[in-house]
């Protein structure tokens, strides 16, 4: 019992070790153009804000997720507060629901702050 235990202890406190297996591939893997960022989930908290978007391609086709967090050292004009309130500040020219409009909003203010480079459709 207590080789079985010490075992298990080994196997979980070793995983990079014990599991380090990587296939290198013979082609790279492309993918499709990358064009828009999509809303999916917001999480705010008291000092930092986390949000996900769906990147797709050009015919709304997901091609992965990616995880944008305020504040960041690489964004360093990106702060909790200014997500509030560009949450509570209209875009010119959004339309739609009011769930639309907070989507558009908090996609603005990514690009504002230099999350990434774009044009807000909204």
């Amino acid at each position: 019992m207590k080789k079985l235990a010490l075992l298990f202890i080994i196997l979980t406190l070793t995983p990079a070790l014990t599991y380090a297996q990587k296939v290198t591939l013979t082609a790279p893997i492309t993918r499709p153009s990358e064009t828009q960022y999509v809303v999916t989930t917001i999480t705010i908290a008291q000092a930092s804000a986390n949000i996900e978007c769906a990147v797709q391609d050009g015919s709304n086709n997901e091609t992965r997720r990616v995880t944008f967090v305020i504040p960041s050292a690489a964004q360093p004009t990106a702060t909790v507060v200014g997500l509030v309130t560009a949450i509570d500040t209209a875009v010119a020219g959004e339309t739609g629901s009011a769930l639309r409009r907070a989507n558009a909003r908090i996609l603005e203010y990514l690009r504002s702050t230099g999350y990434f480079a774009g044009t807000l459709v909204p």
